[in-house]
């Protein structure tokens, strides 16, 4: 198995000062979302690292809840990207954390994203939102949203690549609408408990 070149994950300047009014809404609305959450990898870097994941053989292609998706659980660059971030998701949740089980997926056309894993083990989570094809958007069409079943209902979820968005796991439902033809794009999902969680990680 090739080593991955990504050995370390560093957060953007500036993120924490983004943090109060992403804890706020937290606690109002159960979610919100951090631009560019990453200074490193650079997105270059993990696209390459998600498309050679995907053509390596290592990722699993095909679920029952989806046929169309490429997945990996607890990979190790997601991993690292899990532990750099442990300190945004405990100012947002307000409480500390610690890591549960990552899952990384590449969904290609009419794939569509479940949840993941053990509701217990994802009190709280991140989806990191990358294009693994930036070059093939139709043009003039923006991102496709990320939606979120809320008590208030679907609510769709702008995001860019890079783009993080935090929410209780086992409170809201997570899905997508699916990737237009003839693209294809790779998201993070990166799943935590409360510090004094009494079972195991996953």
């Amino acid at each position: 198995m090739q080593a991955s070149l990504i050995d370390s994950a560093r957060l953007r300047p500036g993120v924490m000062n983004l943090l109060d009014s992403c804890h706020e809404r937290f606690g109002r609305d159960g979610y919100c979302t951090v631009p560019s959450i990453l200074a490193a990898p650079d997105l270059p870097s993990l696209r390459q690292h998600h498309e050679t994941l995907r053509l390596s053989g290592r990722m699993y292609f095909g679920a029952v809840q989806s046929k169309r998706r490429w997945v990996l659980h607890n990979e190790e660059v997601a991993q690292i990207i899990q532990l750099a971030i442990i300190p945004v998701m405990s100012i947002v949740a307000g409480t500390e954390v610690k890591p549960s089980f990552t899952y990384t997926a590449i969904y290609d056309e009419s794939a569509d994203p479940p949840a993941q894993g053990n509701p217990e083990q994802r009190e709280y989570s991140v989806a990191l939102r990358l294009d693994a094809d930036p070059d093939a958007q139709p043009e003039g069409e923006g991102s496709q949203p990320l939606w979120l079943a809320t008590p208030a209902g679907a609510v769709p979820i702008a995001q860019e690549s890079g783009d993080a968005l935090f929410y209780r796991g086992r409170e809201l439902v997570r899905g997508s609408t699916t990737p237009p033809g003839g693209r294809r794009w790779a998201s993070v999902f990166l799943h935590y408990v409360s510090k004094n969680f009494p079972g195991t990680p996953l």
